[in-house]
């Protein structure tokens, strides 16, 4: 990511992001949940480091209840 003067760091969590939302977001492959499809409805959008990591640690959240079996 050096092209783009960002840590590595930055695109691993953009990617797991991604990721998750695929499996909970909108027409997720698992489910749509509905707090996470707010969070993305919220104005102004979810933008920032701390917005952004507030997003993906409820993914993971989400994704961790669901494989707690």
């Amino acid at each position: 990511m050096g092209v783009f003067n960002l840590p590595e760091s930055w695109a691993d969590m953009a990617q797991e992001t991604l990721q998750l939302f695929a499996l909970y977001g909108s027409d997720g492959s698992e489910f749509e949940d509905r707090g996470i499809i707010d969070m993305m409805d919220e104005t102004p959008r979810i933008t920032g480091k701390i917005q952004a990591s507030k997003f993906l640690d409820r993914l993971r959240k989400l994704h961790r209840d669901q494989n707690d079996d």
